[in-house]
């Protein structure tokens, strides 16, 4: 349990008497006999202690003696039932306050280290820009302006054959890009639907960038959503994580742009997911809510690049919750 024991026996001024145990008076028999062990979290009153022998053979307490619980029940005097409801939201609380203080931890460790060090890459090989809108862009409601915008351009040949390019610049460095298949698999056991530069220092995978986070970040409030054609159409002011996660890269790099403000905005429900990104969504939104002011997103359907502009800024503007109200039945 990560119940907090020993903050909650202070009002009771107990003793030490061992390396794992001290001792408080006894409620029953008003002496300073009850004895509790923090290590094990179980106590016994050695004047009020009674024991049963159980079909086991096992000792079994049946006065004077148990568990937690029970501990906070008699000192509390109140039923085993309302001392679970405290035990419980203590464990809860604690159980918070060590994820938040991780968090910070990390954060701080990495605030140390020079994120914007990785070098620049090369533009894959048969780059070409993009002069008249592709079947692909038309079919995912990519327009020209988006792809003039973002920066896109696709590769007719090589290793990214017929795959659209997302780029990502920092400082107006290309440090990474996404190249996305515009063709099915047909079946193929080697087909991959994205591609990423090939990994020469173990510091350039998805996990270390955001897309057009160049762009996003002069804006008062910035998007995060899980893929660049959600990015795409959220607008200027979003950017993407690469998968319906976030990294502690990810977060240090919003906060050393500028951003203070985030309305996360990942998938909504599917056949294959019902419940989309929900529960992720609510779950980041706490630890991101020490660095930022964070609104969550709950999409109706599918993902943002289901939506035109116009739509998503509507969900945004008149359907987030302020992470603070977040819980796991806030989609409801």
């Amino acid at each position: 349990m990560n119940f907090n024991l020993e903050k909650f026996l202070t009002p009771y001024h107990p003793k030490q008497v061992g390396r794992d145990e001290v001792v408080i008076n006894c409620p029953i028999c008003g002496k300073e006999k009850l004895t509790i062990n923090i290590q094990k979290q179980l106590w016994h009153c050695w004047v009020c202690q009674e024991f049963k022998t159980g079909f086991s053979g096992k000792r079994i307490p049946v006065k004077g003696a148990g568990n937690i619980v029970s501990l906070v029940a008699l000192l509390q005097g109140i039923d085993y039932k309302q001392a679970l409801q405290i035990v419980k939201k203590e464990e809860s609380n604690t159980t918070g306050e060590v994820q938040r203080s991780s968090f910070l931890q990390e954060i701080e460790g990495l605030s140390k280290v020079d994120l914007f060090s990785i070098k620049e890459i090369a533009y894959p090989e048969y780059a070409t820009s993009i002069n008249q809108l592709l079947p692909y862009c038309l079919l995912r409601g990519i327009s020209l302006l988006d792809v003039d915008t973002f920066r896109l351009f696709y590769c007719y040949k090589g290793r990214y054959n017929n795959r659209l390019i997302f780029p990502v610049y920092e400082g107006g460095r290309l440090v990474y890009y996404q190249a996305r298949a515009m063709f099915e698999d047909g079946g193929s056991v080697y087909y991959k639907k994205c591609l990423n530069p090939p990994n020469l220092d173990g510091m350039n995978g998805s996990s270390f960038f955001l897309f057009n986070l160049d762009k996003a970040c002069v804006y008062p409030r910035v998007v995060v959503t899980e893929g660049p054609i959600d990015a795409i159409h959220c607008g200027e002011m979003a950017v993407c994580t690469f998968g319906k996660k976030i990294s502690y890269v990810q977060i240090l790099k919003l906060w050393q742009f500028g951003v203070r403000a985030i309305d996360l905005l990942w998938d909504g429900p599917t056949e294959k997911e019902p419940f989309g990104a929900y529960f992720e969504m609510g779950t980041i939104a706490s630890l991101l809510s020490l660095l930022f002011d964070v609104r969550v997103v709950y999409l109706p359907w599918g993902d943002p690049g289901d939506y035109t502009r116009d739509q998503l800024d509507i969900f945004r503007n008149q359907y987030s919750i302020s992470a603070n109200k977040v819980s796991r039945l806030s989609y409801i």
